[in-house]
C-alpha cells in the first residue's frame, strides 16, 4: 500500500501526522549520535574500564527520562502535547556544547541526564500526538510508524555520526550533526506543528462506548489493572536487553579486534531492524491482537542474547543483531499500543507517561544491575544471564496478560 494513502487510511490530519513523525525522525537522529560513540569514548578519551562506571550513563539516561515520562504524561493530558514537545527541544540545546566540551566522564553522565530529559519530551509527545492524530483501529500501526521513523534515525545517525568521524573527527562529527539537529526541529515544533489534546476530548466525549454493569465493570477493570503491570514489566525487563546492546555490545566487540565502521554497521542493523519492520508489527497487533506478538518478541530477544555468550565471530553476531531488533520491533508498538488501550483518551498523556516510566526504568536499574553482572561474569556471561531474565519475563506476561475490552468483557 502507497504510505499516501495509508496515511489518510490512518488520519484525518495528514499533514500534522507527517511532521510528528519527522519530528520523530529527528528525535532518534538525537539519540542514535551516541550508540556508537559514547561506549567507545568511555575508555579511549576518559579511561573508563570498569563496566559499572560504563553503565553509568545509561543508568542516568533512564532515571531522567522515567521520571520525566511521568511528569509530561500527567502534564499533557491539561496542557497539550506541541508545547512539550518544544520544551523537550529547549532542554537538548545545551547537549552538542557539553559533548563537544567535556573532559570528564561525568560530563558524559550529565549529558545522558539531559538527554533522557529532552527524549521524554520530544518522543513521549510526539507518540501521544501520533495516538491523538489516529483513528481507533489504526492504532497499533501508527504507533509503529513513528517508533520505525524513529529508529531509522538512530541507525542512521549512528552510522553517519561514526563516517564523519574518520573525516572530522568524533566529537566535532556529534556536536554538528546534533547541534543542526536541535536547531531545525524547535524552528519545525514552533512554526508548524499543531497540537492534538483536543482531539483525545472529541474522542472520549464523543464515543459511544458499551454500558457495562457495576459486577462486568468491576471485573473489566480489575483485568486492566493486572494489564498495565503486566505490559510494565515486559517494557521494564525489555531494556535489560537494550542496556546490553547499547553499552557493552560495542565494547565487547572493539575488545576482540572489530574496528569502529563494523561495530556501527552492526548497530546500525540493530537499530534498522529494530525500526523498520515496526510499521508491519504494529499493523498486526491492530489485526490479530497484542499478547502473542509481545511474548513472541519476547522469545526472540531472549534467544539473541545467548547468541554472544556462544560465538562472537562475524555471522553469528550479525544474527544476534538481526534477531534483537526483530525482537525489539515486536515488542515496541505493541507494548505502546497496549498501554494506549487501557486508557480513557482524556487521560492518554497519563497512561502512556506511566507505561514509558516504568520501561525506561529498566535503563536506570538495569545500566545498574548489568555493570555488576558483567564485572562478575563478563559481557559475555552478562548476555546470558540477561537472555534468561528476558525469558521468564516472558513467562509472567504470558501467563497474566488477558485481551480484554467492552465486548469481551460483556461475554
Amino acid at each position: 500500500m502507497p504510505l499516501g494513502i495509508m496515511i489518510r487510511k490512518i488520519t484525518d490530519n495528514s499533514f500534522n501526522f507527517i511532521l510528528i513523525q519527522i519530528i520523530g525522525l529527528w528525535t532518534g537522529w538525537f539519540l542514535g549520535i551516541e550508540r556508537v560513540a559514547v561506549p567507545l569514548i568511555s575508555g579511549q578519551s576518559f579511561g573508563v574500564t570498569s563496566y559499572i562506571y560504563i553503565l553509568s550513563f545509561i543508568s542516568a539516561f533512564g532515571i531522567s527520562k522515567s521520571i520525566s515520562n511521568g511528569i509530561v504524561g500527567r502534564l499533557s493530558d491539561k496542557g497539550g502535547r506541541k508545547k512539550y514537545i518544544l520544551l523537550g527541544w529547549i532542554i537538548g540545546t545545551p547537549v552538542p556544547f557539553i559533548f563537544l566540551f567535556s573532559t570528564s566522564w561525568l560530563d558524559i553522565v550529565v549529558l545522558n541526564f539531559v538527554i533522557g530529559a529532552s527524549q521524554a519530551f520530544t518522543w513521549t509527545m510526539a507518540i501521544t500526538a501520533t495516538v491523538d492524530l489516529s483513528k481507533k483501529e489504526y492504532r497499533g500501526l501508527s504507533v509503529g510508524i513513528n517508533e520505525a521513523i524513529g529508529y531509522i534515525g538512530e541507525g542512521t545517525a549512528a552510522f553517519i555520526t561514526a563516517y564523519l568521524s574518520t573525516i572530522v573527527g568524533l566529537k566535532l562529527s556529534i556536536f554538528l550533526f546534533s547541534l543542526s539537529t536541535v536547531l531545525v526541529s524547535l524552528l519545525v515544533v514552533k512554526f508548524l506543528v499543531k497540537d492534538t489534546r483536543t482531539l483525545a476530548y472529541h474522542e472520549e466525549y464523543g464515543s459511544n462506548e458499551i454500558e457495562l454493569s457495576d459486577n462486568t465493570a468491576q471485573k473489566y477493570c480489575k483485568q486492566q489493572r493486572i494489564n498495565y503491570a503486566i505490559i510494565s514489566q515486559s517494557g521494564f525487563f525489555e531494556k535489560f536487553g537494550d542496556v546490553l546492546m547499547w553499552g557493552l555490545f560495542p565494547i565487547m566487540l572493539f575488545t576482540r579486534g572489530y574496528g569502529i565502521v563494523e561495530i556501527s554497521i552492526f548497530v546500525a542493523i540493530y537499530q534498522f531492524l529494530w525500526g523498520i519492520p515496526q510499521i508491519f508489527t504494529g499493523n498486526l497487533s491492530d489485526r490479530f491482537g497484542r499478547g502473542d506478538i509481545i511474548f513472541s518478541g519476547m522469545i526472540i530477544l531472549s534467544v539473541s542474547l545467548i547468541i554472544p555468550f556462544y560465538s562472537i565471530n562475524f555471522w553469528w553476531i550479525l544474527l544476534c543483531s538481526c534477531l534483537a531488533g526483530i525482537g525489539m520491533s515486536l515488542l515496541y508498538p505493541t507494548l505502546i499500543a497496549a498501554s494506549n488501550d487501557i486508557s480513557r483518551p482524556t487521560h492518554r498523556g497519563k497512561s502512556m507517561g506511566g507505561y514509558r516510566f516504568w520501561r525506561d526504568l529498566g535503563y536506570a536499574l538495569g545500566g545498574v544491575l548489568i555493570g555488576y553482572i558483567a564485572l562478575i561474569y563478563g559481557i559475555r556471561g552478562a548476555f546470558f544471564i540477561v537472555a534468561i531474565i528476558i525469558f521468564i519475563s516472558s513467562l509472567v506476561f504470558i501467563s497474566f496478560f488477558k485481551t480484554v475490552n467492552n465486548e469481551t468483557a460483556l461475554k
